[in-house]
């Protein structure tokens, strides 16, 4: 029918208005050229509209076998982006996993410092209060050591020197009296030592002699006194000074602990940070590959439309060469034209014209 011819005119032009395999000189002659090769006034074509039309199926060939070849390159380029984007899935799995471990180690870390801190911070209160212990310890030997130099002093100085007879000065006796004095002694023994000491020892009377050896033994005493008191002191002092050094290494250690803890914390986010930085690279090639992917599938659809159009095309001038339509009428070159002016107002009023072209 007419209306057939009028449509297979139509396909033809739209497939060359949007082949862009074509040059613009070219789209412009096949547009302006299929009406007039589709009109006729018999049954027959004449034998130029046949040459055209023959021409325009060779187009249709040539546009067929470009879009065969950009859908093959397409479903290669598919393929090879599936591919890809799967490895970049894999490689964001792998790099997302990394980051889950690297957290967990992170926390791990972050427990074992703050355990070793608790620790330290223990071992350091249990060492201060020890330290405090040894001070007063240190303090009470000084005390006790002071004392015994001072009963020694007293002992192998100015009484030793009045028992022999070799002071009388004042200062002697006043320095002995006052220690005896110090360590309580009787005061009966004071006055009558102060009074024996001052003879001189071929003078003194059995009293005197009686009254020194007091005076003697009284300091002998308080020095056997004192050494009792060093003894006993000196198991504590050397417990304490033992545990003191004790946690003074162990907290040294735990310190050392500390340290290390410290450093592999930092370690571990520094690697975390670069693992985190993996995984949102990873995620960005994921969604370029994604989008690359997408855009190749919609111009392969686009492709895959066009192959379909050039199909359909193929079988329009097939048509059209045949031309065996079941009524061919005079009026219908007027209607055959009626492509031409649509599909002319489609392509955007090409305006050159088939001599311009040529020129």
């Amino acid at each position: 029918m007419v209306a057939t011819a009028a449509a297979d005119c139509e396909t033809l032009m739209r497939v060359f208005l949007n082949a862009d395999g074509l040059t613009r000189a070219a789209r412009q002659m096949m547009i302006d050229g299929l009406p007039p090769a589709t009109r006729v006034r018999t049954d027959k074509l004449h034998p130029l509209q046949g040459q055209f039309l023959a021409i325009a199926k060779e187009t249709l060939d040539e546009l067929r076998q470009d879009a065969e070849r950009r859908q093959s390159e397409h479903e290669g380029k598919s393929e090879s982006l599936t591919k890809q984007s799967e490895e970049c899935k894999a490689a964001r799995e792998a790099a997302t996993k990394k980051v889950e471990e690297a957290k967990l180690l992170v926390q791990e870390k972050t427990n074992e410092l703050n355990e070793c801190k608790k620790l330290t911070d223990e071992i350091e209160k249990e060492h201060e209060e020890v330290l405090k212990q040894k001070v007063e310890e240190d303090e009470r030997r000084a005390e006790l050591d002071t004392s015994k130099a001072a009963v020694t002093s007293i002992l192998e100085g100015p009484f030793q020197l009045l028992l022999e007879g070799k002071c009388d000065d004042d200062k002697s006796v006043t320095s002995l009296e006052a220690f005896l004095k110090e360590i309580h002694a009787e005061p009966t023994l004071i006055a009558a030592a102060v009074r024996a000491l001052v003879v001189k020892p071929d003078s003194r009377r059995e009293f005197d002699v009686l009254t020194i050896s007091c005076v003697k033994q009284a300091l002998e005493t308080q020095l056997n006194k004192v050494n009792a008191m060093i003894d006993d002191h000196q198991f504590k002092h050397r417990s304490v000074t033992a545990e003191q050094l004790g946690l003074w290494a162990l907290l040294d250690q735990e310190k050392a602990r500390v340290a290390a803890a410290r450093s592999s914390l930092v370690d571990a986010e520094v690697s975390m940070t670069i693992d985190e930085d993996s995984c949102k690279n990873a995620e960005k090639e994921v969604k370029a590959k994604s989008d690359a992917a997408s855009q190749q599938l919609c111009e392969k659809v686009i492709v895959d439309d066009m192959i379909r159009e050039i199909a359909g095309a193929h079988e329009a001038a097939a048509r059209l060469a045949a031309f065996n339509y079941e009524t061919v009428r005079l009026a219908a070159a007027p209607d055959a034209s009626a492509p031409e002016t649509a599909t002319a107002d489609a392509a955007g009023s090409v305006d050159v014209s088939m001599a311009a072209t040529m020129g």
